[in-house]
């Protein structure tokens, strides 16, 4: 899983099949992502910088292949050591560029290359500090960002499943809160809880999951609207019974008072004219036995 530019590990041999040419710990792919130019061995600390034989720079868009001459297309790409700087010198990843971290100017640090405008920081995962985008210990908590990046997937992880585990039980609307943050998440949410979600939704789960949480989901989303409007109809159906009885009520007052009073309209007058006299003077005996 990659979280953010630069975070990796030498837990396995990526297909480009790179190797830190200090220790020859072996470099995954996601090492030199998205035209990344330096990274650090996570085995001996190193930093380690991508070569071209081609002569341009990655970031710059690459010319047909075609009108390349075949010992071109054949040199190898290379690896070589990039020269450790001291602090407060941050080389940019993309374009190898030497930013000063200016910590009197701004409390957090430089957080962008100057020359490209690339990220140079990025978060701790477990106390939030900000630290060098290319470093896999925080400065501050001293925490392995590769053991916290994958905590926090297996978190991640667990809540995707529980949502997979609620829908199959047929529990749509808790279903539906725990998948809804990988598909449609609420706005009153945290954006970079959200985001977070999303991010390792895309690069971890959804490679493996292969569209079977959004098939619940969207039975889930599906289910909630066939019982919202069986809900909806119900309580219309109740408000249906209510007027029925009232108006039958109402029809059976005015039969009383026409067989009775002789006019069906008679009672409507008595009873809440009655209703007033009885109240009133329940209303006078209360205030006299008050002020005496």
């Amino acid at each position: 899983m990659r979280l953010d530019t630069g975070a990796w590990s030498n837990t396995g041999e990526g297909r480009a099949g790179w190797r830190c040419p200090g220790c020859g710990a072996a470099l995954p792919d996601e090492a030199f992502a998205a035209g990344q130019r330096l990274a650090r061995c996570r085995n001996c600390s190193k930093m380690v910088r991508r070569e071209t034989a081609q002569g341009w720079p990655l970031s710059a868009p690459l010319p047909d292949r075609r009108a390349l001459p075949p010992e071109v297309l054949a040199a190898p790409e290379r690896l070589e050591i990039f020269p450790s700087y001291p602090y407060p010198a941050l080389a940019c990843p993309y374009c190898e560029h030497l930013n000063q971290d200016g910590l009197a100017q701004r409390p957090d640090g430089q957080q962008f290359c100057a020359n490209c405008g690339a990220d140079l920081k990025k978060s701790c995962l477990n106390c939030g500090e900000p630290m060098y985008v290319l470093d896999h210990f925080c400065t501050h908590c001293r925490s392995d960002q590769e053991k916290a990046r994958y905590e926090i997937e297996g978190a991640y992880w667990q809540r995707f499943n529980e949502g997979k585990r609620l829908a199959q039980l047929g529990r749509w609307q808790d279903a539906e809160r725990e998948l809804g943050l990988f598909y449609n998440p609420a706005p009153t949410l945290d954006r970079d809880h959200v985001r977070l979600a999303h991010q390792i939704y895309v690069s971890s789960i959804a490679p493996a999951d292969h569209g079977d949480g959004l098939r619940l989901y969207n039975e889930a989303v599906a289910q909630l609207r066939i019982i919202q409007a069986a809900r909806w109809r119900k309580q219309q159906r109740r408000k249906y019974y209510k007027w029925v009885a009232v108006a039958a009520v109402v029809l059976l007052l005015a039969v009383f008072s026409a067989v009775t009073l002789g006019s069906w309209w008679a009672i409507f007058v008595i009873v809440p004219v009655a209703s007033f006299i009885i109240l009133l003077i329940g209303w006078l005996i209360l205030a006299h036995l008050g002020l005496s």
